[in-house]
This record gives C-alpha cells, structure tokens and sequence, in this order.
C-alpha cells in the first residue's frame, strides 16, 4: 500500500465517494494505523508523508501483523516496539523517521532485517 500523491488510488475514492478535492485533502491523512489487521494479507506499507503531520504516529496496532515484510515510515514514531513484533518484517526504512525508542533498529538489524535510516553519528 502506497500513500504517494500521485497515486490512482485517490482519483478511484474520489469517484467511490463522488468528491473532487483534487488529492489535496487533510482527508488523506494517515493519522492512525487502528484497523491494520483488517489487512492479514498486507505486505508492503509505505507511510511516506506522514511525515508532514504534526502529531507522532502510533505503531503499536502494527503490533504481530502476520505479513508486513516491508515498512517505509517518516515522521516521528511511538510504540517502536511494536516493531520487533513483525515476524515478516525483512526491511525498514527510516531514513525519514524518528522512532520513540532509538535501540530497536539495532535489535532488529541482529534478527536481519535491513534498516534503512540515517547515518549514525
């Protein structure tokens, strides 16, 4: 799932919905990822974006989602725990993001998962 401004799944909900707000809508906003095991079979998630929101996106419904193999976040993140409860997790990036707990990249890493994030200091 991409949440890129270009991408054709606005124009297919702004037909569903009968709008026209030409994709340029707080309504678009990822705010909260509650729901996300409606989703088992969810491979990829690309939050790239969110960013751009003032408030912290909570990771903790990601929490033991069965499928999630690929993560793409921005922004500032909390229950980064959560994050090491993704058997499937193989990538993550964060080059964008700032997580509440910064030593779970490094756990994460150890268990082999390819991080992607800033450069260390």
């Amino acid at each position: 799932m991409n949440f890129d401004g270009g991408n054709e799944i606005y124009m297919l909900i702004e037909q569903t919905l009968d709008i026209d707000t030409g994709g340029e809508s707080d309504d678009y906003n990822v705010t909260s990822l509650e729901g996300i095991h409606a989703l088992p079979g969810l491979q990829s998630l690309d939050l790239d974006g969110h960013g751009y929101h003032p408030a912290p996106l909570d990771l903790t419904p990601l929490t033991d989602h069965p499928t999630l193999s690929e993560l793409f976040l921005t922004g500032d993140c909390t229950g980064a725990g959560a994050l090491e409860s993704l058997l499937a997790l193989r990538n993550l990036d964060i080059t964008l993001a700032h997580l509440d707990d910064p030593n779970v990249p490094t756990r994460l890493e150890a268990r082999g998962v390819t991080v992607h994030h800033r450069r260390r200091r």
